[in-house]
């Protein structure tokens, strides 16, 4: 599981469902903060934003914001 004690790699969400984006989260051993909603050409439900960005090492406790594309 992930080491607590340590610092997590932020994943890579961006151009993922919002559903799939939760489950990474998750699975690194991050949780989601804010989900803002974004009108853009991207596929609605996917997520166009998020912070801190891919690669981040934040601790676990660190929410992590996201932006999902909705249709403009």
């Amino acid at each position: 599981g992930p080491d607590l004690s340590g610092m997590i790699p932020v994943p890579t969400l961006l151009g993922l469902p919002r559903a799939a984006a939760l489950i990474a989260l998750e699975r690194a051993g991050l949780k989601p903060g804010a989900i803002a909603e974004q009108e853009s050409r991207s596929a609605p439900g996917t997520i166009i934003g998020q912070e801190p960005e891919p690669g981040a090492e934040v601790a676990a406790e660190l929410p992590i914001a996201l932006v999902v594309a909705v249709p403009e």
